[in-house]
């Protein structure tokens, strides 16, 4: 049975719903040994899909950050970013056509990926590469870090009867540590060749038609 939390059954009864929903998150949280997803970026100017991932190991608390491209490659002529928030959980069937998910999810609001979204994820993969001071204690990932990157990429699925959960559930369940210094994720630096828009260059021609009087 799948349970969203987020719509209310046919006799309106939410709370119940949500009730369930959270016992059931609760208790696949307990049960899980990794968590992760994907989130969908758009298409390379040659059609190829761009995807982020994340995934954590409940043992070792090793969080992992990866992506099927450079990011920068959604900014070349002729690419094109999704529209829509389009995530799929870690181990899902793999021959799911990515434009039927976006048809799906036709009349969802929200979740439009820009330039913006690509650096902040792209953040976010640097802090985890490079274990960022303010995220990591004793080499592990604190909760914001991981609350930040869940966020991100893949924040849960509602498929309860196949183990889903949510990130919170998780969070709470994998034990991270709630200590850490607090950070935005606008404090983690983007490095040379991060996220670049691409230059415009205009053709001698052009520039004087742009400022041509007649």
């Amino acid at each position: 049975m799948v349970l969203n939390p987020t719509l209310a059954n046919p006799t309106g009864d939410l709370v119940e719903v949500e009730s369930k929903y959270k016992k059931e998150a609760l208790k696949n949280a307990s049960k899980a040994k990794t968590y992760g997803g994907k989130r969908f970026l758009g298409f390379t100017p040659k059609g190829a899909e761009v995807w982020a991932s994340m995934s954590v190991d409940r043992e070792t608390l090793d969080l992992k950050v990866d992506f099927t491209h450079d990011l920068n490659i959604l900014l070349q002529e002729g690419a094109v970013m999704c529209d829509k928030r389009i995530t799929v959980k870690r181990g899902s069937q793999s021959n799911v056509d990515v434009r039927d998910l976006i048809r799906r999810n036709a009349k969802n609001q929200g979740g439009k990926v820009t330039i913006q979204t690509l650096r902040h994820i792209q953040r976010l993969k640097n802090a985890v590469d490079m274990k960022y001071s303010k995220a990591y204690i004793k080499g592990k990932p604190t909760s914001t870090l991981f609350s930040y990157v869940s966020w991100a990429i893949f924040s849960g699925s509602f498929d309860m009867e196949r183990g889903d959960t949510s990130w919170s559930y998780i969070r709470d369940e994998f034990g991270f540590n709630k200590d850490g210094e607090y950070f935005t994720v606008e404090s983690i630096p983007l490095f040379d060749g991060d996220v670049v828009e691409p230059e415009i260059t205009v053709e001698e021609d052009d520039d004087k038609n742009i400022f041509s009087d007649s």
